[in-house]
């Protein structure tokens, strides 16, 4: 007895250090749950109040925006949705939108996806080129305003769309091509020798093994190079003078005059702009975080 009761005793008090370690752990667990709910939904309520604000805002008349522009509008101007779809022509600047951003998209994913496989795949002298390409990203656009400009008003590509598709390529492809290449990079060599035995050449093998797999990857940056399109408004203002070839945040500049702005129909306007791109983004939100998730893995 006298041996076995130390033993009991210490065994009991091992049991009980390690109950409350656990206890401990599960407690300190907890709190960094709740602390990252807490700041999540901070930042839910941060994004939300602005479209909120301009939802209710949209069904108000200018004198109820002036008078008091927290109130709930009262009663609700529904024709500031038909004024910002007649007058401001909304429905061809939708078609305009939908064209340039999804050739836009397709021309980035033509041109990067190509380039990020050889980065990825091939050895050559130039392949750390590929770190380079960033730097563009850090390259505002209104530092290339005016020489854009000059340049297409030289080889008459002003007030086209060719000049749009151009612009947003260019600036589309440092990061779809870095995203593309971490994620080409990650793929097991294997399958490119599987292919090589089965007589593809390296070009059959990027266009009937490697961009079949990358599809999560090359729908998420064709969503996310048509949103960046969709909303862009600086370049199409400098870019394009017809109004027939405008996109819709250019269009909606039509309400926003030098001494006096219609500021319902404007945010009108623009929650007609961002339905559908909130419905696109809700549709493919699997999509989209898919092919993130798996170039974040794979980088």
């Amino acid at each position: 007895m006298s041996t076995r009761i130390p033993t009991d005793v210490g065994a009991r008090s091992q049991r009980r250090r390690g109950i409350s370690a656990r206890s401990s752990a599960g407690g300190r667990y907890r709190a960094g749950q709740f602390a990252l709910y807490l700041v999540l939904s901070a930042w839910a309520i941060i994004s939300l109040v602005p479209i909120l604000y301009a939802v209710l805002t949209s069904f108000k008349s200018s004198p109820q925006i002036y008078a008091n522009p927290y109130d709930v509008p009262h009663p609700f101007l529904w024709d500031n949705y038909a004024t910002a779809w007649t007058q401001g022509n909304l429905g061809r600047y939708f078609v305009n939108g939908i064209i340039v951003g999804t050739i836009s998209a397709a021309l980035t994913l033509a041109v990067a996806a190509p380039a990020a496989y050889a980065f990825a795949r091939f050895h050559f002298r130039a392949r750390r080129l590929m770190h380079v390409f960033l730097a563009a990203l850090i390259v505002p656009q209104q530092v290339v305003l005016i020489p854009l400009f000059i340049l297409f008003r030289t080889v008459h590509l002003l007030d086209t769309w060719f000049a749009l598709f151009l612009v947003y390529a260019a600036f589309g492809f440092p990061f779809t091509a870095y995203y593309l290449h971490s994620f080409f990079k990650g793929l097991p060599r294997e399958l490119e020798d599987a292919a090589s035995i089965d007589g593809c050449t390296p070009f059959q093998t990027f266009y009937k093994v490697m961009l079949p797999l990358g599809q999560p990857a090359l729908v998420t940056m064709a969503i996310l190079g048509f949103l960046n399109v969709w909303n862009d408004l600086i370049f199409v203002l400098v870019l394009i003078q017809s109004n027939d070839l405008r996109t819709v945040p250019a269009g909606l500049t039509y309400f926003q005059g030098q001494w006096s702005s219609q500021t319902g129909v404007i945010l009108a306007g623009a929650v007609l702009s961002m339905t559908p791109i909130a419905l696109l983004y809700l549709a493919l939100n699997r999509k989209i975080t898919e092919g993130l998730t798996a170039g974040a893995i794979k980088a």
